[in-house]
């Protein structure tokens, strides 16, 4: 997943732009390609000029969550409430292929740490553009649920550390 975010402190706004995996871009050095290859291929560096060269925009960081971090994040805040829109269902193989397992029904319900991973991921039935769609969805509902726990300190203590814990970023750079 590929999201560029632009933050307003002044308003409180966060702002997200989606950018699909199968995007075909200029790389540079590399030539055109999709998107999702300039990551592999140089890292965060060559995916923020990728993305800098493509939309012709100053990006000052980079955060980055693997898997792992995102499961460990979705465990500490207990999970997270979503309108699950339709019927969500495809069965693979074992081991590390089994990520793309999913079953849920639709309706408004909580998903633990796994189902979370799995919905955010899907791709099975629809486009890229409907899975930046779920996972817009899946971060507004986050940083909703987020907002309602910040009260509590140890509660917002743990949050962050899980968010610390889940990323990579350059804002040891910045601070």
């Amino acid at each position: 997943t590929i999201m560029l975010a632009r933050i307003n402190p002044q308003k409180n706004v966060v702002s997200l732009l989606s950018l699909p995996r199968d995007l075909y871009v200029n790389i540079p050095g590399y030539g055109m390609n999709k998107i999702n290859a300039a990551y592999p291929d140089g890292g965060p560096a060559l995916l923020i000029a990728t993305v800098r060269d493509f939309l012709g925009v100053k990006i000052d960081h980079f955060v980055q969550v693997d898997f792992g971090g995102f499961q460990d994040l979705i465990g500490t805040i207990g999970g997270v409430y979503l309108p699950i829109d339709q019927r969500y269902y495809h069965v693979t193989g074992y081991g590390a292929d089994n990520w793309s397992s999913i079953d849920l029904q639709p309706g408004y319900q909580k998903l633990g740490s796994t189902a979370a991973l799995q919905w955010v991921r899907f791709r099975h039935m629809d486009t890229d553009f409907y899975r930046v769609a779920r996972q817009q969805l899946f971060l507004r509902s986050v940083l909703q649920q987020v907002r309602g726990q910040i009260t509590d300190l140890s509660k917002t203590y743990g949050i962050l550390h899980a968010l610390a814990r889940a990323s990579t970023s350059d804002f040891n750079n910045v601070f």
